[in-house]
């Protein structure tokens, strides 16, 4: 078994010096160093992406599937991709591709290089086996991809296959058919019938349930698709048969000595969200027979419905860390920078890779006293790997630096379970150093408080405070009228001076209500007009006038309701002016959080992206309608009004 596992790893080698010397490696050279000088130096951000995908993720010893290992770079070239070591396999042929794609758009060219290597394999001997991770090479930096594990079940019994020749393999869930007897998930028909396979059967929570509905026909048939869906309640589903993957190929199976078209309907990932007992509802499908051309069959409608499966999901084992999670993944972090200077920001990327709910993920970052952490941004990438669901998950915090020193970035860790090997295992990267040069920051005064009196004895009443004591009442006898004391004439002369005085405070109010409308509305004018001109740049992508423009905007709104100029105010002195004013604490906090992030946004790799700006745009808009319902010298004015 050495001597061949090592002539096909030569094999494997030699085939990948003769791609890397082929003629149009010259030619695809010159067409990478054309387009990259095109490419504005802010745009050329390399990902690189290695997936391991196989046809099946239950094959039968001596029977032929189909591996694929792809590296996909963007904006970078891949000097090499690793294969696995094989040994339990036998390869019976392989091709190997480089495509290159480019494509020119308003952000410029975009290159994306690929090395595509396509196995036909044969198992050896029926067991479990792991296909470790393919590794690729890009300017030096070795990129790890997923770990595949397959079932290599022993060699089919009672099950006769046959398939079209040069179709790809389809993928068989779920154990063979027995030779005699009914087959699990199905009511068995002399002539159609629908099967629903799921594996495992008996999960642990997060677990993936491989489901595939299948339809048995001895009859030709059309539209294949069903009425009643299988009904997945209590489950996260993710297809595994994508929108632009060609159709699956049908195959011939032989059923207690009866020859059947086996027909793939559906064929997904189902991962139970809860403990107990579940069901995959049964399936309905209506399908017309017959009509063929002239002597064809008569027309015939059958109908068919499946059965439902039980599927019993087990708890987690008992103790379960805190934010455990499913599959089996790999984790990395990364600094765009090692070294800044204070007031300056660095983005740390932290990227989860592997098989799994990727949903079910939560990467937290430990404060890091020194650096000012932005919220995260988060970017999911799911999609199917074979017969198994995983992806990339890319998590990217903005860190501020505001003192000077040598700084440790910790290790993040997140805890795994492991459905095959039935063990927790604890995920961590790898620590990063962070070094900040210059002057410390001055720190943000923080919201003094109402003074709180000194604690003190309660004063005690004495009886010449309290007065005399009646312990009972007398009623009062009459008194001489009203006019005929000289305070009532006196008052009853000043009348009409009062009314007049009183006319005037409320004139004089009314003329100032209208300066403060006059205000308000070109305040109102003025913020109107700088989000109009940040709606303008989000359309054209215009980074350096949209962030200003809702900066300006912000600091328009606040000038209409305070009615003083805070464009020469740092953030500081703004949320001491505006707490003063008596604006609430979150709406003081949300607007020196959002001007900080248009200060801070030269410094983002992802400032500029469509889907920042919109979010920046909404949050703006939100701040302003608070802002002109805030009343000053009212801290709950704008609360109650909202």
């Amino acid at each position: 078994m050495s001597a061949t596992s090592t002539s096909a790893r030569s094999s494997l080698g030699v085939a990948m010096h003769a791609s890397a010397v082929s003629p149009r490696g010259p030619l695809l050279a010159l067409l990478l160093l054309c387009s990259a000088a095109l490419l504005p130096a802010s745009a050329r951000a390399q990902r690189v992406t290695v997936v391991t995908t196989t046809s099946a993720g239950q094959v039968a010893a001596g029977t032929d599937f189909s591996m694929q290992v792809r590296a996909d770079c963007d904006g970078c070239q891949i000097q090499n991709l690793e294969l696995p070591a094989l040994p339990e396999f036998e390869l019976v042929n392989r091709t190997v591709m480089r495509p290159t794609q480019v494509q020119m758009g308003p952000n410029g060219t975009q290159i994306q290089e690929s090395v595509i290597h396509n196995l036909r394999l044969r198992a050896r001997q029926p067991g479990r086996v792991r296909i470790e991770a393919a590794v690729a090479t890009v300017d030096g930096r070795r990129f790890a991809g997923n770990v595949v594990d397959l079932q290599v079940l022993p060699p089919q019994a009672g099950t006769q296959l046959s398939q079209a020749p040069g179709a790809p393999p389809m993928p068989v869930p779920g154990q063979p058919p027995p030779a005699n007897g009914t087959l699990d998930g199905a009511n068995m028909d002399s002539v159609a019938f629908l099967r629903t396979v799921a594996e495992p059967t008996d999960p642990v929570v997060g677990q993936q349930v491989t489901v595939t509905l299948l339809f048995y026909t001895r009859v030709s048939a059309r539209n294949l698709q069903p009425e009643r869906e299988v009904s997945t309640d209590g489950f996260w589903v993710q297809d595994l048969i994508g929108p632009n993957s060609p159709p699956p190929q049908s195959r011939r199976e032989v059923v207690q000595g009866v020859p059947y078209d086996v027909h793939v309907i559906r064929h997904f990932a189902a991962f139970p969200l809860d403990a107990g007992e579940l069901v995959l509802g049964a399936p309905r499908m209506s399908i017309q027979t017959g009509g063929g051309f002239m002597f064809g069959p008569r027309p015939e409608q059958l109908v068919r419905e499946g059965v439902a499966v039980p599927i019993h999901v087990r708890p987690l084992p008992t103790p379960v860390p805190r934010g455990a999670v499913v599959g089996r993944y790999n984790l990395r972090t990364q600094l765009d920078r090692a070294t800044i200077r204070t007031g300056d920001a660095v983005t740390l990327t932290a990227v989860l890779e592997g098989e799994g709910n990727l949903r079910d993920v939560t990467l937290t970052l430990p404060d890091i006293p020194g650096l000012r952490a932005h919220p995260p941004r988060r970017e999911d990438d799911i999609r199917s790997l074979g017969v198994r669901v995983g992806g990339t998950t890319r998590v990217e915090w903005l860190l501020v630096a505001e003192q000077p020193g040598t700084y440790t970035i910790p290790p993040l860790s997140i805890p795994v379970f492991d459905p095959y090997a039935e063990r927790y295992e604890t995920l961590r990267s790898s620590p990063l150093t962070l070094t900040v040069a210059g002057q410390a920051i001055a720190p943000t005064v923080a919201d003094a408080g109402p003074p709180v009196a000194p604690a003190g004895d309660a004063p005690v009443a004495t009886p010449a405070d309290i007065g005399e004591i009646r312990a009972r009442s007398e009623l009062l006898r009459a008194r001489p009228p009203l006019s005929s004391q000289w305070s009532y004439w006196a008052a009853l002369l000043a009348m009409p001076s009062l009314l007049l005085l009183a006319w005037g405070v409320v004139r004089q109010r009314a003329q100032r209500r209208a300066r403060d409308q006059r205000s308000d509305r070109l305040a109102a004018g003025q913020v109107r007009e700088r989000l109009e001109t940040a709606k303008r740049a989000l359309k054209t992508s215009d980074v350096g006038a949209f962030y200003p423009s809702v900066a300006a905007a912000l600091r328009s709104a606040i000038e209409g309701r305070l009615g003083f100029s805070v464009g020469s105010l740092t953030h500081a002195q703004l949320g001491e002016r505006l707490n003063e004013a008596g604006m609430s604490a979150d709406l003081r906090q949300r607007i020196v959080e959002e001007l900080e992030g248009c200060d801070f946004a030269r410094f983002s790799a992802e400032a500029g992206s469509e889907d920042e700006l919109e979010r920046c745009l909404q949050r703006v808009r939100a701040m302003v309608q608070r802002i002109d319902r805030f009343v000053p010298g009212s801290a709950t004015s704008e609360e109650e009004q909202a």
